[in-house]
């Protein structure tokens, strides 16, 4: 449903299986934003947050407005 709503408002948005998924999908992809969900098998969203958060270097978070 996020991901209609998003293209509907002219977003490209990815979706991942699992937490590990989007761990390894930051690996290679500099997104914007992380959508995450709390419950997701393998890695849960809170898990996978740690992760990405305790990353060497550390993910860096920026909000900018947009410009559409």
């Amino acid at each position: 449903m996020a991901l209609g709503i998003l293209k509907k408002l002219g977003y490209r948005a990815d979706a991942v299986a699992n937490g590990a998924e989007a761990v390894r999908s930051l690996e290679t992809i500099p997104y914007n934003l992380v959508l995450m969900d709390v419950q997701m098998p393998e890695l849960d969203g809170l898990q996978a947050t740690r992760r990405i958060r305790d990353r060497d270097p550390p993910l860096k978070i920026t909000v900018s407005p947009s410009s559409r």
